[in-house]
């Protein structure tokens, strides 16, 4: 068969209200019956046909074209129209292939676009020199060997990908892409949802296994729990504790944060701070500057408060320093101590006290973190009072500690422990500095330490005198806060 022109009546629909179909169209499918002596509802063209050129001047409006073996001469023609497309073996299409339902079958390539509203299934090899643009892409088998191949552009709503993608152009999804193998793409990548078990890649790699978005220019990741490490391999995530980590094949785990510190500090005629008694930690509340501080809110200073304190995205690991110049308020040469302050945000409980006569006091509070050297602040103590107040840590353990007097005298227990009690503040030992100073010279101290601190925490600088009850004279006084990144 040389030559075949079939014109369908478009002017003409179909079916009349009835659903039956009109008369111009049964004339239409029965000149084609005649010629072609095949079914209504299909075209099957066999690979003995020997078609050497179709041309229908309208739309083809079949309900399925089913293509039979290997169709070489089918090579010649351009554009195929139909509702469902069914290739039982491979199918060479010089033109376009428009589809308003469903693509499936083993082979089909294309020269021109292939624009599919349905879905494209192919148990065999799709390759494709001008675009793919469906509603839905899903490719079970391969293109090319194991790979999808298209020298233009993919778009779809929804694109799942059994074996390999190869892809020139840009892919473009609006739902869900999902990789099993993997996708390179040397244009751009757009799509709503990534979900790979293998390699996404757009010039660079990208590995998804859950949802990862960019939503204008925003990368949002769902909050997950840590990964187990890869060797050549690192992983950015980000926790519900509204933190971001970084961990490199060696499984070390790394906090990203931005910039946290503040500076609160006092420079002055003598000012004095009361010290309320002996061996009692009081606070220095004489600070009138913040130098600067971050502009995340991770450090806040207060001079209404003399404190710093770590805000929601502030939790970390501080370097800790003050200086001090003082002199005592009064009488003859006494030892003073100053030290960095720690208010913990939730105070540490403490389940049990030794009782009455025991000396040294022993206190409970499980997993208490506290170190031998370090000082506390403890309160709420029922029925033993002599284990309330300011006090130096020894012989710690992990759920219990030994109290001493901050003159390193020993404690003894006042009566028999009821309940109650908390641990407020923790003095760092790394932090403590003391000095003999009298009334007519002024004295320099120093310290600095290294502290764990959360959000609501809060930092400031303390003072006590180990000899009487006389206050402390301050010139100078300065407490600096700094978040040591990774």
């Amino acid at each position: 068969m040389a030559d075949l022109n079939i014109r369908p009546p478009l002017e003409t629909p179909q079916h009349d209200e009835g659903g039956r179909m009109t008369r111009a169209w049964r004339d239409f499918y029965g000149t084609l019956r005649d010629k072609l002596n095949v079914a209504l509802s299909r075209i099957e063209v066999e690979i003995d046909a020997e078609i050497v050129d179709l041309n229908i001047t309208g739309r083809f409006l079949m309900d399925d074209v089913v293509l039979i073996g290997e169709f070489r001469d089918l090579e010649k023609i351009k554009d195929i129209g139909a509702e469902n497309i069914d290739l039982s073996d491979d199918a060479t299409i010089g033109g376009n292939l428009s589809v308003t339902g469903g693509i499936s079958g083993s082979t089909a390539e294309l020269a021109g676009t292939l624009v599919v509203s349905g879905h494209i299934t192919g148990s065999g090899d799709i390759t494709v020199d001008g675009d793919v643009d469906g509603a839905t892409a899903t490719i079970a088998g391969a293109i090319t060997g194991a790979s999808i191949d298209v020298t233009g552009e993919v778009g779809g709503n929804t694109l799942d990908i059994a074996a390999t993608a190869d892809i020139d152009g840009t892919l473009d999804v609006g739902g869900i892409l999902t990789a099993e193998t993997s996708a390179d793409v040397v244009g751009a990548l757009t799509a709503g949802t990534v979900a790979s078990d293998a390699t996404v890649s757009s010039t660079t790699e990208m590995i998804a296994s859950g949802e990862l978005r960019a939503d204008n220019g925003v990368l949002r990741q769902v909050e997950t729990t840590p990964p187990t490490p890869v060797a050549g391999h690192g992983y950015l995530y980000t926790t519900s504790a509204n933190e971001l980590f970084w961990i490199d094949g060696d499984g070390n785990t790394h906090l990203l944060h931005g910039d946290a510190f503040s500076d609160l500090w006092y420079h002055g005629p003598a000012t004095p701070v009361a010290i309320a008694a002996v061996n009692t930690m009081a606070l220095i509340n004489i600070m009138e500057n913040v130098r600067a501080e971050d502009d995340g809110g991770n450090a806040v200073g207060s001079t209404a408060n003399n404190n710093i304190t770590i805000g929601a995205g502030g939790a970390g690991v501080y370097l800790v320093s003050w200086h001090a110049s003082i002199t005592v308020a009064g009488g003859a040469k006494k030892q003073m101590l100053i030290a960095a302050g720690l208010k913990f945000a939730t105070p540490r409980v403490i389940t049990d006290v030794t009782d009455n006569t025991v000396s040294p006091i022993v206190v409970t509070s499980v997993a208490h973190g506290i170190l031998n050297g370090d000082m506390v602040e403890i309160s709420g103590v029922g029925g033993n009072a002599a284990a309330i107040g300011s006090f130096r840590i020894d012989n710690k353990a992990p759920n219990t500690f030994e109290l001493v007097d901050l003159d390193n005298g020993p404690t003894t227990g006042s009566g028999d422990y009821t309940s109650g009690g908390l641990i407020t503040h923790c003095y760092p030992g790394d932090t403590v500095a003391h000095r003999v100073v009298n009334q007519t010279d002024i004295g320099s101290m120093s310290a600095t330490g290294a502290i764990a601190m959360v959000a609501s925490d809060e930092m400031a600088a303390y003072v006590a005198n180990v000899a009487d009850g006389n206050n402390l004279s301050v010139v100078a006084i300065s407490l600096e806060i700094v978040r040591i990144g990774d």
